[in-house]
């Protein structure tokens, strides 16, 4: 059997020579190159082993979410891959940060929560799932210190474990003060830029190794009013400059809506918006909403009615019940315009959330028809723009329409 034959160094590479086979020849090439460098550098991207490939994605605790971030079933937030969750106060972000957390150590993986807000609630992180046992969390204090402790810890874990799911919070960056202004004074003009300049030389340095150590890397940010948005731009942005919009692969703003009630008036809840403003794993501007109930979080199951219902899966004829007609109940109805005929599952509007964590038949029709409706496929060419509206937000968004 004839051996393999070895691999050459570049300079052992003729030039001169014409490749009558291009993939042989890339292949040579690639090998080449790797072998000058001693490590690894290039890669085959037919293949799942690069680093830019994602190889596993850590669930935000919302299925509609999770679909909109990475466009797949069991899909989430990516891992190997910056992600920047932004948005105003009280909108839920330190909430998925924690579901975020409980999701990961439901994998078996480490999470390690950067909190420069001092604003953790371990009780309530305990309810939603988090095993405060196995957090690792940490007050670092500066945007420098910040830093120098997701290097430690990516070094550390993955010499000890080089599989093992790891998912590192910072909560948040825009909160977080560089070196400098701990140690200048008050005076808002004495150090400008500064924390701009530490986000993008730390981000330089850990954006390969979060990619090359499959770590799941998610940074909040505080949107602030911008002055220089104009008439139609978009008034909120965040703080330290443009190296976090860079090197995120997928930016997420979620923004509180409307609150939920119960028949005694009282406030148990909100409706959450979430908004894709880029993403390299799908498409972008995408929406959804998901409840967030104060006493143990994002209501995933509740969140699915609506869009079944949009989409017509769902019946609610005004009598106060809810029927699914894929679902047959086996009751048939001896009056009215659907005598003779099986109107399917009954069931309250109320009662979608339970009947979904209860009934795995349920669930399961959900799951398959959400998969369905909130897959985009880009085997088709998408409808042409006829039209655009411009939402609260100030944010253009073009209206679809038929060619």
């Amino acid at each position: 059997m004839a051996k393999p034959e070895k691999p050459k160094k570049m300079s052992e590479i003729d030039p001169s020579d014409k490749p009558t086979d291009t993939k042989g020849f890339v292949r040579s090439l690639r090998n080449a190159l790797n072998k000058d460098d001693g490590d690894k550098v290039t890669w085959d991207l037919t293949k799942d082993d690069s680093p830019t490939h994602v190889k596993d994605y850590i669930s935000t605790g919302s299925t509609l979410l999770d679909y909109v971030i990475s466009n797949r079933r069991n899909g989430g937030v990516p891992c190997g891959k910056i992600t920047e969750l932004q948005g105003e106060e009280s909108s839920g972000k330190s909430l998925v940060c924690a579901h975020l957390i409980a999701e990961t150590q439901k994998k078996g993986g480490i999470a390690v929560y950067l909190d420069t807000e001092n604003a953790s609630n371990p009780d309530f992180m305990r309810r939603i799932g988090v095993d405060l046992e196995k957090l690792i969390y940490v007050q670092p204090g500066t945007i420098e210190k910040s830093f120098e402790i997701i290097e430690n810890v990516i070094s550390t874990l993955r010499a000890k474990s080089p599989t093992q799911p790891v998912t590192i919070l910072w909560d948040s960056v825009g909160n977080t003060p560089p070196q400098a202004e701990i140690e200048g004074s008050y005076d808002p003009n004495a150090r400008m830029g500064l924390g701009a300049k530490a986000m993008a030389i730390g981000l330089r340095k850990i954006t390969e190794m979060v990619g090359r150590e499959q770590i799941t890397m998610v940074f909040t940010q505080p949107l602030t009013y911008r002055m220089d948005a104009g008439l139609y731009g978009d008034p909120l942005g965040t703080k330290y400059g443009k190296a976090l919009p860079y090197h995120s692969s997928v930016r997420l703003r979620v923004s509180s809506s409307t609150k939920l009630k119960d028949k005694d008036n009282t406030i148990y809840g909100i409706v959450t918006n979430g908004r894709i403003i880029k993403s390299r794993l799908g498409t972008s501007h995408r929406t959804c909403k998901f409840e967030i109930h104060f006493d143990y979080g994002i209501d995933d199951e509740a969140s699915w009615y609506l869009v079944l219902h949009e989409a017509k899966l769902i019946n609610k004829p005004g009598n106060g019940w809810c029927y699914i007609p894929d679902l047959p109940s086996g009751k048939i109805e001896e009056k009215g315009a659907d005598a003779g005929k099986d109107r399917g599952l009954q069931f309250r509007e109320a009662e979608f959330g339970n009947l979904c964590r209860e009934d795995k038949k349920v669930r399961d029709w959900a799951l398959d028809n959400l998969e369905k409706l909130l897959v985009v496929t880009y085997d088709e060419k998408r409808p042409v723009r006829v039209g655009e509206e411009v939402p609260n937000d100030g944010v253009v968004v073009p209206v679809l329409g038929d060619a």
